[in-house]
């Protein structure tokens, strides 16, 4: 007997090994037996809904100068942020990671 997540399993039925990276899936149908990976899964969810006509009637936003200096104190704008939604962890290891690697920008597009 094998541990396949907290589900016991025998491992002759294992059909795959291995570990999924961040944002991979796999669905397993425990009742027909089927097995699919993460790129037949992420193309059977894409095909639900119209994506490119979605983005087609998207607006872009006009690109903006950079705001002045910030109107709230260290301690306000962390409320402010907790307010949103958004922890001070948030802010740090997602929102600056994702402005440095230029896949959000607050003023401009990349």
């Amino acid at each position: 007997m094998g541990v396949l997540g907290d589900v016991l399993t025998n491992a002759g039925n294992v059909v795959a090994k291995g570990r999924l990276g961040p944002g991979m899936m796999i669905e397993a149908d425990l009742v027909t037996g089927e097995f699919k990976e993460n790129t037949e899964v992420a193309k059977e969810v894409a095909a639900r809904c119209d994506y490119k006509g979605w983005l087609a009637s998207v607006e872009t936003l006009v690109t903006a100068e950079p705001a002045a200096a910030p109107k709230l104190s260290s301690v306000q704008l962390i409320e402010a942020q907790a307010a949103a939604g958004f922890s001070a962890e948030d802010v740090t290891m997602i929102i600056e990671s994702m402005v440095g690697r230029c896949r959000l920008t607050l003023s401009n597009p990349c």
